[in-house]
Formats: structure tokens, C-alpha cells, sequence
């Protein structure tokens, strides 16, 4: 097995663990049962002071949506770390996107309703724009890896 495709195989184990990691955002919220209509602080927050949006949620989503056009738009960006090694690329903009989800899971908790969706959504989303592919590994600047694996 060539240095590239072991480095490949070890970008893919480390992508999906962000990706799963995502999932379990989802999880964690469906255990917390999160029913909007149903919720205290839902009918305090919203109901009795018609608000739509806390303060708070409206900033999280602000970021949330931010960084998820970061993470679109990054794959144009040519830092030369990037083009030197695929995976801090790859693994770097994964995390970046997985903390999207972190900001719907804060607002989440915070109001104890489904406010996380939209952002894991979009999160799920933009990690799966930076799923590795192997033409990445096999390019010409990839050859020279400052790193061994053996």
C-alpha cells in the first residue's frame, strides 16, 4: 500500500468521526425529547412575550449560517498549507462545519426545542462537501508528504 492511499484511508476514518459526531448532536437533543409546542420555555420565551427568536438563537444562527458559507466558498481559498497536504485541508474545513451543528446544539438547549435542525442540517451538509477523495492523494504535491507511516 502507496503512502498517499494509507494517508487517504486516514483522512476517511478521521471524516466520518466528524461526521458521525454530527449524528450525535441529533441524538443527544432526541433524548432530551424537545417538543417546541410543549416546552416551558418555549410558551415563557415565545408565547407570553412574542418573540419568535431569543437574542441569543438569532446569534447562533447568524454564525451558524456564516461559517456555512465559509465552509462553500473554502474550497477556492489557496493557502499553501492547504495545497501542500489535502488532509489538514479536508479535516480543518470538516470541523469548521461540524461546528456549525455545535451552535444549533447550544440553541437547542438554551430553548429546549428543535432550533438545532436547520443548523445540523447545514452542518451534515457542508461536511459532506469535504468528503475525501482519493484524486486528492494522488496528486503530484501529495507525493513528497513531510510525514511517513511506517
Amino acid at each position: 500500500m502507496e503512502d498517499w492511499e494509507k494517508e487517504y484511508q486516514n483522512t476517511l476514518i478521521i471524516w466520518f468521526s466528524i461526521l458521525f459526531s454530527t449524528f450525535i448532536y441529533f441524538f443527544i437533543l432526541g433524548l432530551m425529547k424537545p417538543y417546541p409546542l410543549n416546552s416551558e420555555i418555549y410558551k415563557t420565551l415565545f408565547i407570553e412575550q412574542k418573540m419568535l427568536f431569543p437574542p441569543i438563537v438569532k446569534i447562533l444562527y447568524f454564525l451558524g449560517i456564516s461559517q456555512f458559507f465559509i465552509v462553500i466558498f473554502a474550497k477556492n481559498i489557496s493557502i499553501q498549507v492547504f495545497k501542500k497536504n489535502p488532509r489538514v485541508k479536508i479535516i480543518v474545513m470538516s470541523a469548521f462545519a461540524e461546528s456549525i451543528a455545535i451552535y444549533g446544539f447550544v440553541a437547542g438547549f438554551i430553548t429546549e426545542s428543535i432550533f438545532f435542525v436547520p443548523l445540523g442540517v447545514l452542518s451534515i451538509i457542508g461536511v459532506l462537501l469535504w468528503m475525501p477523495k482519493k484524486s486528492d492523494f494522488q496528486s503530484e504535491n501529495t507525493k513528497n508528504l513531510p510525514y511517513s507511516f511506517e
